[in-house]
């Protein structure tokens, strides 16, 4: 087991005392000790300056109060692997616990030999949990503006584009949960999904994770939506984080698919992305909406820098210009896709991708080329061999 470091997040004093006990002989080292989380601005500044491997929580009475908080931890850019401490060996608040983002769940009294077996985990994993965030590929999201503008044409094409033009697998994940049609488009089926890879966080690895993608085209992976959520519980914002985490330490590129609304899951993979992509038309409905998804996030405190607007289907005969665009929405048109629905016809029911000697086949490469980074060349040598 490799040393690690620690925060105590105990309100019970007798629970604290028991697990310093049971502590000793174990490599841990304590960076923050406190009772309870009190104001969450606080801890949440602590425990991303401490970057401890691991939090200790005790459930306390307020089970569903402390959940949200475990939730709150789990979204810190270097997530800890939290143990959680309870009096009670209930099945259903274990599930519950784990459901929030819990790695490891103990009950009191606590066992010397339970709770080092539960470090021991973590241990393994924490060398792995490190690197991903260090070295983590990035994450592309793509949203429309409203549904129909052409979003999931373009996170499905140019997925394909950057798996071809670097020569290394990328992922695209369906994210729009209620309508996803990666998997329509791209004419892929697997028995799996976003669903089971949130009921298994604890379970990915490399191994794990190739018997959940599909293949889609050569070194594309897809991660299908569920085709029915009815009857289902519906995975939480937490769950997606964490497999997206892990799929950066995966992939050089990963690509979502989002929901056309701000909901509590599309703005909870925002904060994660590297670059979002907000799709619109030209028409004024559409450019409407736009400009109240860039308002909200502003307003969120996501970066202006970090969200691109992509005009989708432009044509000569538009009214609206670019300039005119740009004067209303306070953002520049980062890239303009020309209509051509013969291409984009053919796409959804062949699958594959946009030819690419189309129109707006020829769009996406060059917008390919422009958000990745040219592969590096390969030094020529002189006749001397140098």
């Amino acid at each position: 087991m490799i040393p690690l470091t620690a925060a105590l997040i105990l309100e019970k004093q007798s629970v604290r005392a028991q697990l310093l006990e049971v502590l000793k002989g174990i490599p841990v080292r304590i960076v923050l000790d406190q009772g309870g989380f009190g104001a969450w601005h606080l801890v949440q500044e602590r425990l991303e300056r401490l970057q401890p491997d691991v939090v200790l929580v005790d459930l306390g009475e307020e089970v569903e109060e402390r959940f949200g908080y475990i939730q709150k931890v789990r979204m810190l850019a270097r997530p800890p692997a939290i143990m959680v401490i309870h009096s009670a060996n209930d099945a259903q608040l274990i599930l519950s616990a784990m459901r929030a983002g819990a790695a490891e769940f103990l009950t009191l009294p606590l066992a010397q030999a339970a709770l080092e077996a539960a470090l021991e985990r973590i241990s393994a994993l924490a060398p792995e949990r490190r690197a991903g965030t260090e070295t983590g590929g990035k994450l592309l999201a793509f949203l429309a503006a409203k549904g129909g503008a052409g979003a999931t044409t373009l996170a499905c094409n140019v997925a394909v584009g950057l798996a071809r033009s670097t020569g290394k697998e990328a992922l695209l994940a369906d994210l729009d949960l209620e309508t996803g049609n990666v998997a329509f488009a791209m004419k892929t089926s697997s028995q799996y999904n976003i669903l089971d890879a949130c009921r298994n966080i604890s379970r990915l690895d490399a191994h794990f994770w190739r018997g959940l993608v599909s293949n889609g085209l050569p070194g594309l992976n897809i991660l299908t939506a569920p085709a029915d959520l009815r009857g289902l519980d519906a995975p939480q914002a937490v769950e997606i984080r964490q497999v997206l985490r892990f799929a950066r330490t995966v992939y050089d590129f990963s690509l979502v698919d989002l929901a056309s609304s701000l909901n509590r899951l599309t703005l909870a993979v925002l904060e994660d992305a590297d670059q979002a992509f907000l799709v619109s038309t030209s028409d004024l409905p559409s450019l409407h909406l736009a400009k109240r998804v860039l308002q909200t996030l502003l307003q969120t405190g996501y970066g202006r820098e970090r969200v691109r607007l992509l005009v989708n289907r432009c044509s000569r005969r538009d009214q609206v210009t670019p300039e005119d665009i740009e004067r209303n929405l306070g953002v520049p048109v980062y890239w303009s896709f020309p209509e051509d629905s013969d291409s984009v016809g053919e796409f959804y029911v062949k699958g594959g991708a946009i030819a690419p000697q189309s129109d707006l086949g020829k769009s996406i490469r060059r917008f390919v080329q422009q958000i990745s980074p040219p592969p590096a060349e390969k030094k020529k040598k002189s006749f001397l061999g140098f």
